[in-house]
């Protein structure tokens, strides 16, 4: 019998019962069958997310961790594992020339930085180029933001063409510890600024941090001009060219531009330097002063030398008729959505949904720790910022009045011609840059006046002002 012992006290070997096997085996094909199907389950369920994720490209020229939409990227990501962003840096140069190229083939990134009054000229005049976002600000959204945002953003019929950067002040930064050092002021006027120029050449120290190898980085000299009248003046430079440039009120900011180079006040070799040099001089103490936008703070806030800096609106010209208290405050800048998006309904989704997180409470949070202040009716603590972010925070809350300056006050006038605006601000652009590296002088400018004064009449009988 099964189970039974042979004589000797052995185990004899036992036998399996023919109806237990059978059960057995189907107990095994149960189990496989349901191992496969737990398989199949989990390979539907893994393309499934797959299948979800949303990918879109983000394109900027300012690294990840100092950019205030990229330090936002990985708390949103962390909350919407299905959504992956990809992050792409092109020098700004590059970027503005590649953008030209690829607005004419409507074949922009997903999402993009870029100038306000380029992302408003782009719905305007190339259509198909980037979104129209005006659907996606429904009231209650569009609400949240503060007065201004829109001034260069949104097209003259009010249709919105981007998502809007920070609340920006364009301003002067300064070194206080080499002030300190060499028993100077910070200067309030242009004629103090003067002064400090030789004891900082003396000792091998640049009074203004300004490279010109980059074309772009020259707020702080624009911010000038409007205090030499440019905004005052716009109406008669611009609309009916009854002022001419060189009896501008502005003319003297440029003027002032080349003094400070005859006097040695840049870096000797400032046409090799760009805006990244110009930064690692200010950073590493070779240079007093350097002249920065709100959205390159990001490179100061956070710094071991902070607490050195003073961030303000820089000097005054007593000798001018024009109002002081004045400064550049707007929102110049933006992000602008590709007209490819509209195609994928899932990643336009994802992009809005992105955005629209961005000006809540938690993103604004996280953008306003590396320097950056959304334009956007959030209430934040000003005393527990960075020292530098405080400073800008007091300027943008203010009283003096924020207006658009230099280059931007044809655009408003000149109704977004392209070939006219480039034909007045270019040579705009070149002056400020050629007279800091000392390709032009002074004496140079009437020949360079005459044809911005040649851009205005053709804008005056082409556009019928």
């Amino acid at each position: 019998m099964s189970g039974s012992s042979r004589p000797g006290g052995k185990n004899r070997i036992s036998r399996t019962d023919p109806r237990n096997e059978k059960r057995g085996i189907r107990e095994m094909r149960r189990l496989t069958l349901c191992l496969l199907a737990c398989m199949m389950l989990l390979g539907v369920s893994t393309l499934a997310i797959a299948a979800d994720k949303v990918k879109f490209t983000y394109v900027n020229f300012i690294g990840k961790e100092n950019d205030q939409v990229g330090c936002t990227i990985e708390t949103y990501l962390k909350k919407n594992p299905n959504v992956e962003i990809e992050y792409q840096i092109i020098e700004h140069t590059v970027m503005q020339e590649k953008y030209q190229v690829m607005q004419s083939s409507n074949t922009m990134p997903d999402m993009y930085w870029w100038n306000s009054i380029y992302l408003s000229q782009a719905l305007q005049n190339f259509p198909g180029t980037s979104l129209d976002l005006t659907p996606y600000f429904d009231k209650a959204f569009k609400d949240k933001f503060i007065d201004g945002t829109w001034n260069l953003l949104a097209t003259g019929d009010g249709r919105i063409g981007g998502f809007p950067a920070e609340a920006q002040v364009q301003a002067w930064l300064f070194n206080k510890k080499l002030f300190d050092q060499y028993k100077l002021k910070i200067p309030t006027t242009y004629e103090e600024l003067k002064a400090c120029v030789p004891v900082f050449k003396k000792n091998g120290i640049a009074t203004i941090a300004y490279g010109t190898k980059d074309p772009w980085p020259s707020w702080g000299f624009y911010h000038w001009m409007q205090l030499w009248g440019i905004d005052d003046q716009q109406d008669e430079l611009f609309k009916t060219g009854t002022l001419k440039t060189k009896d501008s009120g502005f003319a003297n900011a440029l003027k002032a531009i080349g003094e400070l180079a005859d006097l040695g006040a840049y870096p000797a070799d400032n046409s090799t330097i760009n805006f990244e040099a110009m930064v690692q001089m200010f950073l590493a103490n070779k240079a007093a002063v350097i002249q920065l936008p709100s959205d390159q703070l990001g490179k100061i806030v956070g710094t071991p030398n902070e607490k050195d800096y003073v961030f303000n609106w820089g000097v005054s010209f007593p000798k001018s008729k024009f109002n002081q208290k004045q400064g550049i405050k707007m929102v110049g800048n933006g992000y602008g959505i590709g007209s490819g998006v509209a195609k994928d309904k899932a990643k336009l989704d994802a992009i809005i949904a992105f955005n629209k997180w961005r000006y809540g409470d938690e993103a604004f949070k996280l953008a306003l720790n590396k320097g950056f202040i959304l334009p956007v009716k959030v209430k934040y603590d000003a005393s527990k910022l960075t020292p530098v972010n405080k400073q800008q925070a007091a300027m943008i809350g203010d009283n003096r009045k924020g207006t658009i300056t230099a280059v931007y006050a044809p655009y408003r006038i000149w109704k977004w011609n392209v070939d006219l605006l480039i034909d007045w601000a270019t040579p705009l652009d070149n002056m400020v840059n050629s007279l800091a590296n000392g390709s032009m002088k002074i004496g140079d400018l009437d020949a360079e006046f005459e044809k911005m004064d040649a851009a205005t009449q053709n804008a005056i009988s082409t556009l019928g002002l």
